[in-house]
C-alpha cells in the first residue's frame, strides 16, 4: 500500500484500534498506581494482571500499524480482541461502569464492521510481492 491510497475507513479502524491500546495503557498505569499506593497482598497477581494488559496494549498497537500498511495478519488478532472485549464488558452494562462499557461495545462494533467492509478487506488484504531470495 505504499504507492495507494488508504480508505478513510481503515483510517478510523486504525484509530480506534490505537485508541483502545491507549486506553489500556491508561488503565494499567491507573492500577500500577493503585497498587503502589494501596498496596496488595497479592504482588504476583498483580503485577502479571499489569503486564498482561500492557501486552495486551502493545500488540494491539503492533496490530494498528499492521493494518496502516495493509498486512493480513493483522486482522485476525484484532477482530479477536474486539470479541473478547465485548464478552467482558458486555456484563458491565448494568454496572456503574455502564457508559464506559457501551463505550467499548460501540468502539468494538464500529472496528469489526469496519474490518469486514470491502475497502477495508481489500486494503488489508496483503498483496505484496514475495521477498527476493
Amino acid at each position: 500500500m505504499a504507492g495507494a491510497r488508504r480508505p478513510a475507513l481503515l483510517l478510523v479502524v486504525v484509530a480506534a484500534v490505537a485508541l483502545e491500546a491507549v486506553v489500556l495503557l491508561a488503565v494499567a498505569a491507573a492500577y500500577l498506581l493503585a497498587l503502589v499506593r494501596l498496596g496488595t497482598v497479592d504482588v504476583l497477581f498483580a503485577g502479571l494482571t499489569v503486564a498482561l494488559a500492557v501486552a495486551v496494549a502493545v500488540g494491539l498497537l503492533l496490530c494498528a500499524w499492521g493494518l496502516l500498511r495493509g498486512r493480513r495478519w493483522a486482522r485476525a488478532p484484532v477482530i479477536t480482541w474486539q470479541l473478547l472485549q465485548s464478552a467482558v464488558v458486555g456484563p458491565a452494562l448494568g454496572s456503574g461502569f455502564g457508559a464506559g462499557a457501551a463505550a467499548l461495545l460501540v468502539l468494538a462494533a464500529l472496528v469489526v464492521v469496519g474490518l469486514l467492509l470491502p475497502p477495508v478487506a481489500r486494503a488489508t488484504a496483503g498483496t505484496q510481492p514475495p521477498p527476493v531470495s
